[in-house]
């Protein structure tokens, strides 16, 4: 097997690894096009202004009189297709050269490329063009469907049709399509179906290792984990709230329970989430740990009695951490989209406490600590979820599977 990745800064010319069944060859990259491009116009302005005003230094400043949404819809034009497909263009060339002469040196007969970045599959719709041999294309994911204008700064229509465009190519060439959840596989499945809706494959990324729960916590403070970072749509602010609610009505303290942040948990969207901790009155209970080492996080994720996962704004996606926390055995509070594909998958395994939140809607404190409540006054019972189904969930199966469908 050859893998073709990315040269890490301080790593010099040749392999990363050289085994006898494995190789892993990197590829120098150079700044991405929209740093480049924006350093030019950049560079450009200084001149132009110097040689207009004779001067060493001026200060640039945007021409007067220009409306501001012209302005507005220009920088989103060219971004845009700076973005197009990603932001890691730059990957393609060099790889795709990389590429080519491990297929000249070597016999090979399949290609696997996954994404996101989505510019990964460009390498292998040109392999799959111009050489006999096999392509995977695996989307972790969606590539088109979650481009909106609310969710891309840069969106810009004729850009996105090229987007869809692309995708569509990628989809049509490939030999399969591999997805991570069973929500995008039934989309992308939608799209190819007239070719062979067959080919796109479901492969989950799968619970490394299940050490189910069978006996009940010790007498101690109730402990809440969650573990990696705030972003997007995870708002911790409403789980704070239900928490500080829960203290007041239940007259409980930091003997009681505490609240564990595991990771880049200090700020969301540029708000302090400690200044919030501190405003609800909660320092004595939410307690912030920087990043430490997946091991450890573990173990503390596995000591826990309840877990805290928020995936809303996602719901053809699923959170690796999803597996990591049904694999430690230990019950999830999970604020998560209704109909989704994660409130889906807990719903299915049972034991979990999940909270649905309606897409476009504002997430209910009191939906959040009627569940807390339950997850409380169920800590000393053995949570009953389907032993089958997390086993049919491993990744030593969902491996398995994948190799025996792409005939690995």
């Amino acid at each position: 097997m050859f893998v073709v990745t990315e040269r890490l800064s301080g790593e010099g010319d040749g392999l990363r690894v050289k085994e006898s069944d494995c190789q892993v060859h990197t590829v120098p990259l150079k700044a991405k096009y929209r740093l480049r491009v924006v350093g030019a116009i950049r560079k450009f302005r200084r001149d132009s202004a110097r040689g207009a005003r004779g001067e060493s230094e001026v200060a640039v400043a945007p021409p007067s009189g220009r409306p501001e949404h012209k302005a507005g819809l220009l920088r989103r034009a060219v971004l845009s297709f700076l973005w197009l497909p990603d932001d890691e263009l730059r990957f393609v060339l060099p790889a795709l050269k990389v590429s080519r002469r491990l297929m000249r040196e070597h016999r090979i007969d399949l290609v696997y490329t996954t994404s996101p970045p989505h510019s990964s599959h460009l390498i292998g719709l040109r392999l799959r063009s111009s050489a006999d041999v096999r392509w995977v294309a695996e989307f972790r994911d969606p590539w088109t469907d979650q481009r909106t204008p609310n969710r891309v700064d840069h969106w810009f229509g004729p850009a996105e049709a090229i987007h869809r465009w692309l995708e569509l190519r990628c989809l049509r060439a490939a030999d399969h399509i591999v997805t991570v959840t069973e929500s995008t596989r039934a989309l992308l499945a939608s799209r190819v179906v007239r070719e062979n809706g067959e080919k796109v494959i479901l492969a989950l990324n799968g619970i490394v290792e299940r050490q189910p729960r069978t006996t009940v916590p010790l007498p101690a403070p109730f402990r809440i984990v969650h573990a990696g970072t705030f972003y997007l749509d995870r708002d911790p602010r409403p789980f704070l709230h239900a928490l500080a609610a829960t203290r007041r009505s239940r007259k409980i303290g930091p003997a009681d329970i505490q609240v564990d942040f595991v990771g880049r948990c200090r700020s969301f969207g540029g708000i302090s989430v400690e200044a919030e901790v501190e405003a609800l009155g909660l320092s004595d209970i939410v307690h912030f740990h920087d990043w430490m080492e997946p091991a450890k996080a573990q173990a503390i994720i596995g000591t826990a009695d309840l877990l805290l996962l928020l995936a809303c704004s996602q719901p053809l996606q699923v959170p690796n951490k999803l597996f990591d926390y049904l694999g430690s055995g230990v019950p999830v509070l999970a604020i998560v989209d209704s109909g989704g594909e994660s409130e889906r998958m807990l719903s299915s395994v049972g034991g979990q406490f999940v909270v649905p939140v309606v897409q476009g809607e504002k997430v209910s404190e009191q939906a959040i600590q009627e569940a807390l409540a339950a997850a409380i006054d169920a800590r000393h019972e053995v949570p009953d979820t389907n032993e089958k189904l997390l086993q049919e969930w491993s990744s030593a199966v969902q491996m398995e599977r994948l190799a025996t469908a792409i005939g690995a």
